[in-house]
């Protein structure tokens, strides 16, 4: 008996503990839900909006010590034997080699160590993302076919966000799509123009993006006093995944003349691109590229050697070309791989050419090469190349020559 009545206390104090504690955990409730009505009526309880800040060091502030440096390049020495077609360069130049009816050199050796390159990156990280500089210069200097030994800017160039200023590559250009080759200058039907510029990237998502640039320099390709009046227009769209990269690319500028009596023609340029890259597999890749391009000699590989247009004191008559390209790129093993390109710059009959008959109307380089790495950051190459340039009056010049590459990359 006494042990039920003691069972019966014992309970009669848990319950009495218990309803205790539930009366403690209801005040705490009511007062979590004042405070909660409280906040919503002050306005208190809305998430913050982050989206014009996704990064997450948007207010942090930046120290010094925090910028990054990094120098790059290259020490590379070029060699160029031509056979056929000699025009004393390292470089290929289809476009001006000999014709057949002229008394030309060939058999010639050319070298030159002036195609080394130094550049440095600096990235700053600040509240409106990563601020980089980036400055690049090769030897090759503007006096010399085989570099004079003065500096010459390749890139100079600020960029903050999706904005950049500065000299870098035309949006219009692209190496991109290029085949890797060992001559110096480049496949035919490819560009590697840089210009000064102000730069605007819009991502759209993350395979696309689009580049527009405002690009100053030399675009009326005339030298008329005052310069161009306005910079040229240059846009790339691009769309790329792991296996398949394809680049739409435009151009406008204007180009301008003027008569013995002081009367000014005016006429508008312009270009259109298609660039792509298609991987076959993790060894093999093929590149394609077409231009369309009328009144410009500026952007385009191989084709300064014609004029971007005619004036005969009354009227402007432009110069109008397409220019292709296509290229199988393939890696035997971690040391050799190898690249074969075929490239065309073929210019419309028309007024221009009518009036220009010692111009280019054809030019056709073929190549072929084997890069070899017998260790890291060393790269050994030889190239044959052909080539072939015909005139508005059907003359024809030749070339045929071997380049060899030695290059340290550091």
């Amino acid at each position: 008996m006494s042990m039920t009545l003691q069972q019966a206390k014992a309970e009669s104090e848990d319950n009495s503990a218990l309803n205790e504690k539930i009366i403690k955990l209801q005040q705490q409730i009511d007062y979590l839900m004042e405070q909660q009505n409280l906040n919503k009526n002050n306005g208190l309880n809305k998430v913050p909006d982050l989206s014009q800040n996704k990064t997450s060091n948007a207010y942090k502030p930046v120290s010094a010590d925090q910028t990054k440096i990094k120098f790059y390049g290259n020490i590379r020495v070029d060699a160029a034997y031509d056979f056929e077609g000699s025009t004393r360069s390292i470089a290929n130049k289809t476009g001006s080699i000999p014709l057949d009816n002229s008394n030309s050199t060939s058999k010639s050796l050319n070298v030159s160590a002036a195609t080394s390159r130094v550049g440095v990156d600096i990235v700053k990280p600040t509240s409106k993302g990563d601020l980089v500089g980036k400055l690049e210069a090769d030897f090759m200097g503007s006096g010399g076919d085989n570099g004079n030994g003065s500096v010459r800017v390749r890139h100079a160039y600020i960029s903050l966000g999706n904005w950049l200023i500065g000299q870098t590559t035309s949006p219009f250009v692209n190496s991109d799509t290029a085949p890797s080759l060992v001559d110096f200058t480049g496949a035919m039907g490819t560009g590697t123009q840089r210009n000064v510029q102000v730069r605007y990237q819009h991502i759209v998502d993350a395979k696309q993006k689009l580049l527009v640039a405002l690009e100053g320099g030399d675009v009326e390709n005339k030298n008329v006093e005052g310069g161009s009046r306005f910079p040229a227009l240059t846009m790339r769209y691009e769309f790329k995944n792991p296996d398949f990269l394809v680049q739409l690319h435009g151009m406008l500028h204007e180009n301008r003349s003027v008569s013995d009596t002081n009367e000014e023609q005016t006429k508008l340029a312009w270009g259109a691109g298609l660039g792509t890259k298609y991987k076959l597999s993790e060894n093999d890749s093929v590149v394609f590229n077409y231009y369309h391009i009328a009144g410009d000699n500026r952007y385009m590989l191989y084709s300064k050697d014609n004029d971007a247009f005619y004036f005969d004191q009354n009227r402007m008559y432009l110069s109008e070309f397409d220019s292709v390209e296509l290229g199988y790129m393939r890696k035997w093993n971690e040391n050799l791989r190898s690249s074969l390109s075929a490239g065309s710059l073929i210019y419309k009959d028309s007024n221009f050419s009518v009036n220009n008959p010692d111009q280019n109307k054809r030019l056709i380089n073929a190549s072929v090469n084997l890069f070899w790495t017998p260790v890291e950051k060393v790269d050994l190459g030889v190239e044959y190349t052909y080539g072939k340039r015909e005139t508005f009056s059907d003359l024809e010049g030749k070339l045929s020559r071997i380049n060899l590459l030695g290059r340290y990359n550091f």
